[in-house]
């Protein structure tokens, strides 16, 4: 995505001498005037030693210049608990908000749908809700999903960031009293593996029913036409009931479960 959209990034880097000891990248995306930290590496010699303050530093520099209001760092966990205290240390003391848990990253191996009998009970509950491949979906929907964008529902969650990297085929739609209330949209990010791209269903339809009718049909269809083994996906932190289905549903199958914690600040005040 990098090689398509070179702009939409920044990318800075520091050396010693003649080695690079680090590099700090970030997504711009200035409809919404925030800076996204998407990667934040340093050579292990070099951990810890205030790299990494000034490459975030750098960036902040960097932002004011674009005059963009925000910048956001998802901290992906490593294991190394001193390593997430050391970077919470740093960017507090540089007025950034503290690290928070904002969602969790799982991995699961792909099973035999055929063996969890809760997939064909939930399946085959279509009384409220209605399925359909989002490669499907029609121009009319799409202009209205467009013009809801924020309001609907939010920006964030959007079925149309990134919109090419959708497999079309595999992720599908819901819709509900005639209208497109939901989705459950997957990507390829290996031959191997694919990503739980965005799974949303519209407030007044998040009933518990419903949104296993929603995972049930889309990990169906993620399994059986992509041929994956692995899938990844992410669910929020305050998202209770799906965290709590999954960790139910899916015990046997969870490979990995990662934390991703949030810190923010704000930048230009004046904007």
């Amino acid at each position: 995505m990098i090689e398509k959209h070179p702009s939409d990034y920044i990318a800075l880097g520091a050396r010693s001498e003649e080695s690079f000891i680090g590099i700090i990248m970030a997504k711009k995306n200035l409809k919404i005037s925030i800076i996204e930290i998407v990667y934040l590496a340093v050579s292990d010699w070099n951990k810890t030693t205030g790299v990494e303050e000034m490459l975030i530093y750098a960036l902040e520099d960097k932002a004011q210049k674009e005059k963009v209001n925000f910048i956001n760092f998802d901290y992906f966990d490593n294991n190394d608990l001193d390593y997430l205290k050391y970077i919470d240390g740093i960017l507090r003391k540089n007025n950034w908000s503290s690290l928070r848990t904002k969602n969790y990253i799982y991995i699961t191996r792909s099973f035999k749908v055929e063996e969890h009998y809760w997939f064909r009970r939930f399946i085959k509950n279509t009384k409220n809700l209605s399925i359909f491949q989002w490669g499907l979906l029609s121009e009319d929907d799409r202009q209205k999903l467009k013009e809801e964008e924020g309001n609907g529902y939010p920006k964030k969650l959007s079925p149309f960031i990134n919109e090419d990297q959708i497999d079309k085929k595999s992720s599908i739609g819901v819709k509900a009293d005639g209208k497109v209330v939901g989705w459950f949209l997957i990507q390829e990010v290996s031959p191997t593996m694919v990503f739980i791209k965005s799974v949303y269903l519209k407030e007044g339809y998040r009933s518990i029913a419903n949104i296993k009718q929603l995972m049930s049909t889309g990990i169906m269809q993620t399994i059986y036409k992509s041929k994956s083994k692995y899938v990844m996906f992410s669910i929020g932190e305050s998202n209770k009931q799906m965290l709590n289905f999954v960790e139910r549903k899916f015990k046997n199958a969870i490979i990995s479960k990662k934390p991703v914690y949030r810190s923010l600040k704000r930048i230009n005040q004046n904007h």
